[in-house]
């Protein structure tokens, strides 16, 4: 992951919680995950990238760090009903984990709070697809330089 500023890391911090993003409120939105980014230039990134590796839309709400931040404190936790309510958050999860290696912290005993900076969104993303074809191209002349060395 790109090194970013402080600056940059308050700006891009984005936080994702399993079900709902809840100022308080106890109403689900469609027991679906959502993603709360407090750049909204990133929000549609942050969709389609979750999108992309889990296979699970997300509704991706604009809210300041503060709020999330506040709602976590006054433990305003959010229980998962359901079958797939479960299963979108491990999915989720799982994806997260395995494809960003994302550092997750623990609010008050409630570790899957994950928090994340969308820059691995706006430029490993971004440079995710030419990465992978330059990288098949290297790997394919290096074959063929070893077969000709092998050829003689």
């Amino acid at each position: 992951m790109d090194t970013i500023t402080p600056g940059q890391h308050l700006a891009f911090q984005a936080f994702v919680c399993p079900w709902r993003l809840t100022h308080g409120t106890t109403t689900r939105f469609n027991d679906k995950p959502i993603v709360s980014i407090t750049n909204i230039n990133f929000r549609e990134h942050v969709k389609n990238a979750v999108a992309a590796i889990t296979g699970v839309n997300v509704f991706v709400w604009q809210a300041e760090a503060v709020h999330a931040n506040q709602a976590v404190k006054k433990q305003q936790y959010w229980s998962a009903s359901g079958f797939a309510a479960n299963q979108a958050r491990a999915k989720a999860q799982l994806g997260f984990r395995r494809t960003l290696a994302l550092t997750e912290k623990s609010w008050q005993s409630k570790n899957w709070y994950t928090w994340i900076t969308s820059s691995f969104v706006h430029k490993d993303f971004q440079h995710l697809a030419s990465n992978v074809v330059s990288m098949i191209f290297a790997g394919i002349q290096c074959m063929r330089q070893i077969l000709g060395c092998i050829r003689g």
